[in-house]
This record gives C-alpha cells, sequence and structure tokens, in this order.
C-alpha cells in the first residue's frame, strides 16, 4: 500500500557542455531494489536533460527496500565522452518519504592521442638565386622505434621563413629531425642548423622546431663529399648517437657536421672545402654504443672518393 511505499528523488547535474554541443540529451534512472530476498526493479520518466539542476522521482517502491541508483544516458556525440558521478552505497527507502540520490554528468572531449611537430624552416639564400624543395622526417620510438613521420614537401624561393607540419605522431613519442633538401647549385652549399635533442610529442599540441639553411658559395677550387649514414638498432635502442664523418685527402683532412639519428633512419650531411678531383679516403667518428652493445659498421674507409662541384654522393 502506499503508506507502506517511499520514493528516490534524483538530484539530477547537468554540467555546462562543451562549446559547440547542444544536445539534447536523454536519461533514465533505474533503482534496482531488493526486499526480503526479492529483487525489482523501478525505473524514473524518460528525461530531457537541461544544463543545471533539477529533480527526477522513482516512485512507489516498497518501504525498507534497499536500492542502488543507475543511469542509462544518450551516448556522447563523437569525440567526447560522459563522466558519471553516481552514488556508491545503497539507499534504504523510508515509508512516506524520499530518499535523494546525487548524480552529475559531465561531457568532456576524449584527450588526444597524437600530437604534431611544426618546422619553422628560415632559408637564407645571400642574394642568390636559387629554388630548394625539402621535407622534413621525424624518427620516433613509438609506436615502435624507427617509426617515421614526414611532413608534405615544402618548396622555397626566396629568403624567409615558412611553416611545415609533420601530424599525427603517437603522443609521448620521442622523436629526432632530420631533412632532405635538394642539392645547392653547383658552386654553393647548405649550411644546416636543426635541432640536435630529441623533440617529445605533446597530446593535442603542436611542438615547434626551427631548422635553417645558409646557401654558402664553396671556396673557389674545392667541391662537396656528400655521406648517406643508415642506421639499424635494435628496438629496444630509443637513445639518440651523435655520428661525424672524416675525409682525408692527402695530407689535409675535412670533416662534417655532426649529425644525430636514432632508432632506424638515413641521413645525409656534406663536407664542404674539398679540393676540386682530389682522391679521398673516409673515415667515420662512431659514438660509444650502449652497455652490452658494439657497432658493426659497413663504413666507406676502403673507399677513395673525388670531390667535385656538385655533390659527390658516398
Amino acid at each position: 500500500s502506499a503508506g507502506n511505499e517511499g520514493s528516490i528523488t534524483i538530484d539530477k547535474t547537468l554540467a555546462a557542455l562543451p562549446a559547440g554541443v547542444t544536445g539534447p540529451f536523454q536519461a533514465q534512472f533505474v533503482a534496482e531494489c531488493s526486499l526480503a530476498g526479492q529483487n525489482s526493479t523501478y525505473l524514473s520518466a524518460l528525461t530531457t536533460l537541461s544544463v543545471g539542476s533539477e529533480s527526477i522521482l522513482i516512485n512507489s517502491i516498497p518501504a525498507d527496500s534497499s536500492c542502488t541508483i543507475t543511469e542509462t544516458l544518450d551516448a556522447a556525440p563523437a569525440g567526447y565522452a560522459w563522466t558519471q558521478v553516481l552514488p556508491t552505497a545503497p539507499l534504504t527507502v523510508i515509508a512516506g518519504q524520499t530518499v535523494h540520490a546525487p548524480i552529475t554528468n559531465t561531457l568532456a572531449a576524449i584527450p588526444p592521442t597524437v600530437g604534431s611537430i611544426r618546422v619553422n624552416k628560415t632559408l637564407v639564400l645571400n642574394s642568390q638565386v636559387a629554388q630548394a624543395s625539402m621535407q622534413f622526417m621525424a624518427t620516433c620510438d613509438l609506436p615502435s622505434a624507427g617509426s617515421v613521420y614526414t611532413s608534405p614537401q615544402l618548396v622555397m624561393g626566396t629568403s624567409g621563413t615558412e611553416a611545415a607540419d609533420i601530424n599525427n605522431i603517437p603522443a609521448g613519442a620521442k622523436c629526432v629531425l632530420s631533412e632532405d633538401i635538394s642539392a645547392a647549385p653547383t658552386g654553393f652549399s647548405w649550411q644546416q642548423t636543426i635541432p640536435t635533442a630529441p623533440i617529445t610529442v605533446v597530446a593535442g599540441q603542436t611542438v615547434s622546431a626551427n631548422v635553417t639553411n645558409t646557401l654558402t658559395p664553396l671556396p673557389a677550387g674545392t667541391g662537396v663529399l656528400r655521406v648517406t649514414n643508415t642506421l639499424t638498432v635494435p628496438r629496444e635502442i630509443t637513445t639518440p648517437f651523435q655520428f661525424q664523418f672524416t675525409a682525408t685527402c692527402g695530407a689535409a683532412s675535412f670533416s662534417s657536421p655532426v649529425i644525430t639519428m636514432a632508432n632506424n633512419s638515413d641521413q645525409t650531411t656534406d663536407i664542404t672545402g674539398v679540393p676540386l678531383n682530389t682522391n679521398c679516403s673516409m673515415t667515420e667518428q662512431l659514438p660509444a654504443a650502449p652497455a652490452n652493445y658494439h657497432w658493426a659498421t659497413i663504413s666507406p674507409q676502403a673507399t677513395t672518393v673525388t670531390a667535385t662541384a656538385s655533390p659527390a654522393l658516398i
């Protein structure tokens, strides 16, 4: 009878919705109750929710019933998820009274799982007329060592700064940045400034990295040797390494800039200032190997190369 029944009032709060999300959203509240070993289910009316607070009744529940409250809620929009705060302990229904159950729903954007690296590329042509085509590579340790992510091709024909994004990199990845740039005009070389420390990708954000290429005249009577280095490491090794290459040309030696590499990747570097038509032998300065590992190199030490006005490839 009604005198032996009570009710549960759902004190419902819907937190402010994210910008651009309007609903409507509907919910229904369920009381799963037990009394003297018998289980019963009681439902509220289907309710269209409004931002803020409101009260919703679940009526005609036998007194002394012990009830657990749950909620059935419309699915969240794509890219969002509901957070529900429900009573954690069962409620005991009291004859002729209403017991209050606070419930809060908050809709929030699902945190992104990827981020980006924005390369701010500065080209310095020093009053020369030249066009450079370039692409940037991030060699990262996620989802596995040696994962490579690339920017679109960027073409620049005047001095200045432009941006190229490397997108969809897993959040938390540590990446080493490298660049593939078209050959400098005959009689010139590119002097490159690029970050050597690994870049950590942040979820939902764009991390900036600055790269500069300066077109520099080769000294009269000199040429370029271009070295392509391939790094292969076991999957568990994600530490970046630094490499440098030396061309010994008779009594003179010429060194490349130091390059930073990680995971499994390829990178090029130029040795400039080498006298034209000079035969040179190549050596490589290797970094220390990690503990319990050693370098197995396929080096150009026995190779003789000749510097030319356009890069001679090694």
